[in-house]
This record gives structure tokens, sequence and C-alpha cells, in this order.
């Protein structure tokens, strides 16, 4: 579970950190903020729960089978978080925010596994969001720590 300490506060689950986070910087305009939290919720509880039982079938489970019944419901997702986000390059407005941060690393799986092949607009955004240098460099960092932990798994 996602934790995080700053000074006396300690905070859980990622939604919350990442609000606290963002509370005050450019990832949280203050004239955005009811819909940048809007957007980080719905990541959170509208589509990440329909990739996720997509993912623990296909990759955990390895049942492709459970995989592909799984697929329609999670494409009807994508496709309407891709009419949401319209022309739009952000979902918020023409700003990168937070709600951003969290939507791309969320439907960066499904990204990868071809299924927004067709919602172009939305691997698009996926792609614009992922290319950014923070998110490479936040992204490469929590891949080292699996990494570091498989090959202490294989020594061990």
């Amino acid at each position: 579970m996602p934790f995080i300490r700053d000074g006396d506060l300690t905070l859980f689950e990622s939604g919350a950190i990442l609000l606290h986070l963002a509370e005050g910087t450019a990832l949280m305009p203050a004239a955005q903020r009811p819909h940048v939290q809007q957007w980080l919720i719905a990541a959170l509880n509208s589509v990440e729960p329909f990739i996720m039982a997509w993912i623990l079938a296909r990759f955990f489970d390895k049942d492709d089978a459970h995989a592909a019944r799984r697929e329609p419901l999670v494409r009807q997702r994508l496709a309407q978080v891709q009419a949401a986000l319209g022309d739009r390059p952000w979902l918020t407005s023409k700003d990168f925010t937070v709600a951003d941060l969290l939507m791309a690393d969320i439907l960066r799986l499904p990204a990868q596994n071809g299924l927004l092949d067709d919602l172009h607009q939305l691997a698009a955004y996926v792609e614009r969001a992922t290319d950014r240098p923070a998110f490479r460099k936040a992204l490469a960092s929590q891949m080292a720590h699996w990494r570091a932990a498989d090959g202490a798994r294989a020594a061990g």
C-alpha cells in the first residue's frame, strides 16, 4: 500500500497522496481544482477497476479466456474516457495536472497491450503524458525497485 510521510503528516492511498503533493503546485491549478479532483477520483474509481480486472486475468491468473471476456468492458470504458477527453490535450484543460499523471499511469498497460489501438485520441493522450521527462524518470525509478526485488529473489 502506498504511503508517504511529510513532516508530521502520514498519508496512505495513492489518490490522497497525489492530491496532497499536487496542492499549491501547477499540477493542481486553483481554477481547475474541482475538475482535477473529479478526474483523479474517476481514474481510481471509474477506470482503474475495469483495467485491474483485465490485468489480473491476463497477467496474474494467466487466464486468456477470462481476460478476453473482460476486454469488451475495458474497451467500452476506455471509449468513454476518450469521448470525455474530446479534443483537449489534457483531461481538465490545456495544462497537464495530477489527474493526467494518474490517468496516464492507469492507461499505460492497456496502451502497451493494444487496447488503445483503435482509440487514437486516447492513445495520443497516453503517449503525451508518458513521454514527459518527469514521468519517464519516475517510472524508471519505480521499475528499478521491482527489478532490484526480482534480482534479490533470484539470488536468494
